[in-house]
This record gives structure tokens, C-alpha cells and sequence, in this order.
């Protein structure tokens, strides 16, 4: 039996994906550990899952209806979930993933969940990745077309070549909102590294695609390392 802590972070769709993950991991007799905001502790112990808070854990954002508002706005969304709602609060989520993962043989972690590559590192644990939509695979060969820029749409044309810029322009104008993690990997003892947190951030072990392929078919610049599945639900033939 092996001890898997999956963190996540977000919205319920950020945490469903993981509790049907951790629910057949358990059914194949591992003991999973659910971690992630404290607010989600109920919804998590009441499927028989064992949970862990990492901050933050919702009630820490001043103004959390304001914020999740502005999180789901088309065009700033990203932004404000980067700057208000992941990267203040990576050295407290760091402290706390490495509380829950003393003892585990391995973590699955969320695309937003920046510290957890280092608390794997740390700890000299295994780690599988996760993506749960096509956007965050950043394909040159399947670029994204979205509502709040849909002038992006007429460059899909360009091809592969062309995007593999932009992609290099938005890794380039990004880097620096994760100092942080630069200066958490110094005092973990942790080597340095060029890689970017969420352009590279794939596990080189596992990377899992969860994911239908009707929304994205795989693509030649997705990491070596990844599994699509499709998608996990954890509700069927329950209420929903």
C-alpha cells in the first residue's frame, strides 16, 4: 500500500478531478491524502478520503467573492488567480505540503501547485503531474483560441513555428512573478534551475492529460512523459 498525497488548487473543478483520483487509488488499496484549502475539508472526509489544509485556505483573501469574481473574469482571470490566489501564499503551502508529504511514497500535484515540485525534491519523493485542460499544454501544434483574445485566433494559420514564439514571449514576460520559488529553493538547499514553473512544469516520471481527446488530441510538443485518460469523475450514479 503506498501513501499518495494529490494537491490541488482552486475551484470544486480543481478538486473533483483529484477525489476520483484519490477514490479508485484507495479502491486498489493505497491511502491517499487529499491536499489542498482548508475550506474543501468536509466536502473531502465526507467521501472517507484523508485530508490535509495548505494555505491558502480560502478564508486567508480579504474579499473571497471579489476575488473568485475577478478570477473568472475572461480577460484579467489568470492574472489575479497567479498574483492574488497562488503566488502570496507559496511559502505558507510550501510548509504545509511538506507536512503532509513526510511519509508518503508519492505526489500528484495540480498545475498551479508550484511548490510541490520542490517539496518532492526535498523530500526525494516521486511526482506525477497533472494538466486538466488543453491551454495549460502549451502547444505550439494546437494552440488555444479564447474569448478574451480572439484576434489570437488568425495567427493559429501560422503555424507551429509562429506560436512556439509567442509561447517563448509569455514564458519570457512571466518568469519573474516566480522569484519566490527561486528563494525557496535556496534555503531547501535545493539546486537552481532555468526551468519556468508553469511552462516546464511537467514531471518527467508521469505527466497525466486528464482531459478528453475530443477537447485536445495529443500533440508532438507534449511532454515525453504524458497519459491522457481522459476525464476523472468522481459523481457517477451519485446525486451530482
Amino acid at each position: 500500500m503506498a501513501r499518495i498525497v494529490l494537491n490541488t488548487f482552486g475551484s470544486l473543478g480543481d478538486l473533483h478531478p483529484y477525489v476520483a483520483i484519490a477514490l479508485e487509488l484507495k479502491h486498489r488499496g493505497h491511502h491517499p491524502v487529499v491536499a489542498t484549502h482548508g475550506l474543501y475539508r468536509e466536502r473531502v472526509e465526507a467521501v472517507g478520503l484523508e485530508f490535509a489544509p495548505v494555505r491558502p485556505n480560502g478564508e486567508d483573501w480579504d474579499d473571497p467573492a471579489g476575488v473568485i469574481r475577478d478570477a473568472m473574469d475572461a480577460k484579467r482571470g489568470s492574472e489575479v488567480v497567479l498574483k492574488q490566489l497562488v503566488l502570496p501564499y507559496l511559502r505558507e503551502g510550501r510548509d504545509d505540503l511538506l507536512a503532509a508529504a513526510r511519509g508518503a511514497d508519492l505526489i500528484v500535484d495540480h498545475v498551479l501547485a508550484f511548490a510541490a515540485p520542490l517539496v518532492a525534491e526535498s523530500l526525494q519523493l516521486p511526482r506525477v503531474s497533472t494538466t486538466l485542460q488543453p491551454l495549460a499544454m502549451f502547444s505550439r501544434h494546437d494552440p488555444p483560441m479564447t474569448p478574451a483574445t480572439p484576434w489570437l485566433a488568425s495567427l493559429r494559420g501560422l503555424g507551429p513555428a509562429a506560436w512556439g514564439f509567442l509561447w517563448w514571449l509569455a514564458r519570457l514576460g512571466t518568469q519573474h512573478y516566480f522569484r519566490e520559488l527561486a528563494v525557496l529553493r535556496r534555503e531547501m538547499s535545493l539546486p537552481a534551475t532555468k526551468r519556468h514553473a508553469m511552462f516546464d512544469g511537467a514531471s518527467a516520471d508521469l505527466h497525466l492529460v486528464l482531459f478528453s481527446p475530443e477537447l485536445a488530441a495529443p500533440q508532438p510538443d507534449w511532454p515525453a512523459s504524458a497519459v491522457q485518460t481522459g476525464f476523472p469523475v468522481d459523481d457517477r450514479g451519485g446525486a451530482g
